[in-house]
């Protein structure tokens, strides 16, 4: 099974590099839970990922996030920060209430802001993938305008430029899907020397795999995408 995504990011994004990150990371209130757009987010030093963690209740209406601190070279591993409960929004309606942010959340956004301006994090730029061909079992989007794709199949995950591999990589399927199903890049970030890769579970029958069951990898970049 081959999924071809092609990545587009503009000129002047690869150019410039980490300049087109000046503005940092940090998470805020919104009108409907909590704003975290940023996420994720690479330390100044490029040392570390910070990542969202999205139960899938929060599809549904029950804002919820956890923030994993994923070493580069250490793929899944990570910390996680505790942000926003789906039991805790559960207890308060479905609502990220006035009360509910200033007994514990507030706190909390506050620790991890602080976190984060410490450790210099700025947001990837992100890489469309329309959700149309994200989710065919043969993907192939027209996403970068230098001829490079991201070519996934199985559990191999492949840079090719003008049809040459320039890096490989294993990526696994997410934790808790099996088949009948497969796995897909759901959403991909571009960093100076990194891609941070999404993957989700498509047409699998069990009950705790959907969508927001993959996770998030980190594909370190052998070969400068600029050049």
């Amino acid at each position: 099974m081959r999924m071809s995504v092609r990545l587009f990011v503009s000129t002047l994004a690869l150019v410039c590099g980490a300049s087109a990150h000046a503005q940092p990371c940090q998470i805020e209130r919104g009108s409907d839970g909590l704003e975290f757009g940023c996420l994720p987010a690479v330390s100044a030093d490029g040392q570390t990922l910070a990542v969202p963690e999205v139960a899938a209740d929060g599809a549904r209406g029950l804002p919820n996030l956890d923030v994993r601190f994923m070493k580069v070279t250490a793929g899944h591993a990570g910390e996680v920060l505790h942000v926003l409960s789906i039991a805790e929004i559960a207890r308060a309606q479905g609502q990220l209430s006035d009360r509910l942010w200033a007994s514990a959340v507030q706190k909390r956004v506050v620790e991890l802001n602080q976190r984060l301006k410490t450790g210099g994090f700025h947001s990837l730029t992100k890489v469309g993938v329309p959700k149309a061909e994200r989710e065919a079992p043969n993907q192939k989007v027209p996403l970068y305008a230098e001829g490079v794709d991201v070519v996934h199949e199985g559990k191999t995950l492949d840079v090719v430029r003008t049809g040459t591999v320039i890096d490989h990589y294993e990526i696994d399927s997410p934790k808790g899907c099996a088949q009948p199903g497969y796995s897909y890049v759901d959403e991909l970030r571009l960093g100076d020397s990194l891609l941070a890769v999404r993957m989700a579970q498509h047409g699998s029958k069990e009950s705790n795999c959907s969508p927001s069951a993959g996770g998030w990898h980190i594909v370190q970049l052998k070969t400068d995408l600029k050049k």
